[in-house]
């Protein structure tokens, strides 16, 4: 508010009529001398004139910022360590996200500006079939033509199929070309056809190069002899050969599945390949426009021996979070539970004790109730013992 609306008292003479301020000038000086003192801090029209400034987070005193924070939030704790007014700004959306891990780190953000870990165990608890297997899918092109394209969709123009692209790279070959990894494939694309962009960005076009998409083992002809890992060197003419790999034999070594380790580059037609490395195979050579990988898993979960772990009906279950936290359970249960504890869910919390350089942990003593945790110093002085009835003890 401007100042010429902040004070009376330099206005209040010239409400008074003018015969009065020239027969009584000590009634006019009486009557700014009380607007004056009203007009004082903490004075009531102090107070009125900083009533918009009470209003606004920003600007309101500590007074009124104790009231706003017993208004909004009375379960939060008045002695809070971080930003008071940052989180009355905010506890709106912190209710909102009740529940959340996003609510929960923000909480102990403005409560004890600490970042904490927050993990959900079902996420390591050992399914059936929990693992994500992921096979990409490429195409060679016949030009290189310096282009990004990762996120658009691809059209061919012979077959009709659409892929969508995951990224592109230059690769040489016979020749650079574009080698587009493709997603999302409605169709397929064939050897030697037009592939192009259809949308209002600029425009892309190239063509598909033949390579070896599938192998098949002819019935009966898997030959003998042959050893897992060993190379197959394919001889059909093209600009760049394909090699295979075995990966399977039979009892008498005779090939019964192959890896495309490397799937050449203009081929025009599919291919037999007799007698394969003299040992008596055949097989089929499919040739196309796109070529698979084998494929790979790219979590580890479902895996044994890995981060999973079996169910077991406390901490690793689909009902549980940890928090892992350098404060004790203790200090921050209740306005957890007031504030952002996800209904129905059980709370793990772990603490995280940070070793200095100049501590040693000289125990660590477990019982059936209370696992405790001792510090000593390099002098062999005893400087804490910790207690965690309620919580696990984790040492980073």
């Amino acid at each position: 508010m401007e100042d010429r609306y902040k004070s009376i008292s330099r206005i209040v003479k010239k409400q008074i009529p003018l015969w009065i301020r020239a027969e009584h000038p000590g009634f006019i000086s009486f009557v700014e001398h009380y607007y004056k003192w009203l007009e004082k801090t903490d004075n009531v029209l102090y107070n009125i004139y900083n009533i918009p400034s009470y209003l606004d987070i920003d600007l309101t005193t500590e007074e009124f910022l104790l009231e706003f924070i017993e208004t909004s939030m009375s379960t939060v704790p008045k002695n809070i360590l971080n930003n008071k007014k940052l989180l009355i700004k905010h506890i709106k959306d912190v209710y909102q996200s009740k529940g959340t891990e996003k609510a929960i780190k923000f909480l102990f953000r403005i409560l004890y500006d600490e970042d904490i870990e927050v993990f959900y165990p079902s996420e390591t608890v050992l399914r059936c079939s929990d693992g994500k297997f992921m096979r990409s899918t490429f195409i060679k092109t016949n030009s290189y033509t310096g282009k990004q394209i990762a996120g658009r969709k691809i059209f061919g123009e012979t077959s009709g199929a659409s892929a969508v692209v995951e990224n592109i790279i230059s690769k040489s070959e016979y020749l650079t070309y574009d080698y587009i990894e493709i997603s999302n494939i409605i169709g397929v694309f064939l050897n030697d056809e037009v592939i192009k962009t259809i949308d209002n960005l600029e425009p892309y076009t190239n063509r598909t190069v033949g390579q070896v998409s599938k192998v098949i083992i002819n019935i009966n002809e898997e030959g003998a002899g042959y050893a897992i890992n060993e190379l197959i060197y394919t001889t059909f003419n093209a600009f760049n050969k394909a090699v295979l790999q075995v990966t399977d034999v039979d009892i008498n070594g005779g090939i019964t599945a192959v890896n495309i380790l490397e799937s050449g580059f203009g081929y025009t037609s599919a291919f037999n390949e007799t007698n394969v490395n003299g040992k008596g195979a055949n097989i089929r050579v499919n040739i196309g426009g796109v070529f698979y990988d084998n494929g790979k898993f790219i979590t580890d979960r479902g895996k044994l021996s890995s981060i999973c772990v079996l169910q077991d009906g406390y901490k690793n279950q689909d009902f549980s979070y940890v928090i892992r936290s350098n404060k004790s359970l203790n200090e921050y249960k209740d306005i957890l539970f007031q504030t952002t504890h996800p209904a129905g869910m059980l709370l793990i919390a772990e603490i995280a004790i940070n070793v200095a350089i100049d501590i040693n942990v000289s125990s660590f003593e477990l019982s059936s109730l209370t696992p405790t945790i001792k510090l000593t110093n390099l002098l062999g002085e005893s400087m804490m013992s910790i207690g965690a009835e309620d919580y696990d003890i984790v040492i980073v």
